[in-house]
């Protein structure tokens, strides 16, 4: 009878639920938490080590709060600390408290993901609001924790779990706005790229000067980290005769940019100034809908590997020929309210030119 109740439990467990067996071996990251700990290429477990039944044997933590993991992993808990996953939005003194907005909490509060399966809707948890998108809503399923690494004896019980190195993790909120479907569509998941790959990128810890081992980073790179939207974009000029030809493309982000969500954009700047005349002036935004127009109206974000082109006209002689790329980002933590990064400038002083991209 045991026997049978605990395959039921497995057949409806939420990590796995895709195929992958509980003691199968994927990417190794954070190898142990003490001194000396280093990455490995190990072996697949012994044939039934790390099974279902082996993990229903175990005893269970009782996962209280993100604090239950600093202990051992201080160097992942200080990222995440500084990340917009641990910060909580309905907190933030620049946000509106719009009632309208709760049907963000979800997302930005989630319950462990893992535990209703990675294809339901997610749920907003009703306690710890201020730990924003915590350990527990990613890592936690049913009194162990779940990583890319190794299942191994440890006081959280730690358990290998394939998908939570795959833009599965993601997918159950930023679906939402439409980014997984844009990485589905583009080249960077043919090519088996994933989301972790440019927002959690591999990094090397240290405590006291010992090696811990290779991991990802939870800083949680996005739209708030400079270089990785500069990154993203690429901006070039050609002079055609009496025209300048500008090309702004999407070739290093796997989903839109701007991506998301409509507080932040993209400024394609041009001014044009002639020897004897006033400059003239164009600019051009980037932008996702608002929400409630989200659907409703086409929009302007530059797609995966997408490529917009403008075109201005050149006077004679022409003295100075500015393009630039600004990217603006709304409602950064704590202050100010904005930002604005220059991306890209390009300057061309008679057919002389200047390239350089800056991140500030």
């Amino acid at each position: 009878m045991q026997k049978q109740a605990a395959e039921r439990d497995l057949d409806h467990r939420g990590p796995g639920d895709r195929g992958a067996a509980w003691g199968e071996l994927g990417d190794v990251d954070d190898v142990g938490v003490g001194p000396g700990a280093v990455e490995v290429d190990a072996p697949p477990p012994a044939s039934g080590a790390g099974s279902g039944s082996d993990a229903l044997a175990r005893a269970p933590m009782a996962f209280t709060s993100s604090a239950d993991c600093l202990a051992c992993h201080a160097g992942i808990g200080a990222e995440w600390l500084g990340s917009p996953h641990a910060r909580p939005w309905g907190t933030h003194p620049h946000l509106p408290k719009d009632p309208l907005r709760l049907d963000c909490s979800p997302c930005h509060i989630p319950e462990p993901i893992y535990e209703r399966g990675l294809d339901a809707q997610v749920l907003a948890r009703v306690d710890r609001h201020h730990e924003g998108v915590d350990c527990i809503a990613c890592h936690a399923f049913r009194g162990e924790s779940l990583g890319t690494g190794p299942t191994r004896e440890a006081p959280c019980n730690p358990r290998h779990e394939p998908t939570i190195s795959t833009n599965a993790t993601c997918a159950p909120c930023h679906a939402l706005h439409g980014t997984h479907d844009e990485w589905a569509r583009s080249q960077y998941a043919a090519q088996g790229i994933t989301c972790q790959d440019c927002h959690m990128p591999r990094v090397t810890r240290d405590r006291a000067g010992e090696v811990m081992g290779r991991g990802r980073s939870h800083r949680m790179l996005g739209g708030r980290d400079p270089e990785l939207v500069a990154r993203a974009l690429a901006l070039s000029v050609a002079l055609e005769g009496d025209h300048a030809a500008i090309s702004l493309t999407n070739d290093g982000a796997g989903h839109a940019v701007p991506g998301e969500i409509n507080n932040r954009s993209l400024i394609l700047a041009i001014a044009v100034a002639g020897a004897h005349g006033a400059a003239v002036e164009s600019r051009r935004v980037f932008q996702a809908p608002p929400r409630p127009r989200r659907g409703l109206v086409p929009t302007t974000q530059i797609m995966p590997g997408e490529t917009v082109r403008e075109r201005a006209a050149l006077p004679r002689p022409v003295c100075r020929l500015t393009v630039s790329l600004e990217y603006r980002l709304f409602f950064l933590w704590p202050a100010p309210p904005y930002r604005v990064l220059e991306v890209w400038r390009i300057e061309l002083f008679g057919i002389r030119v200047v390239s350089r991209r800056r991140a500030v």
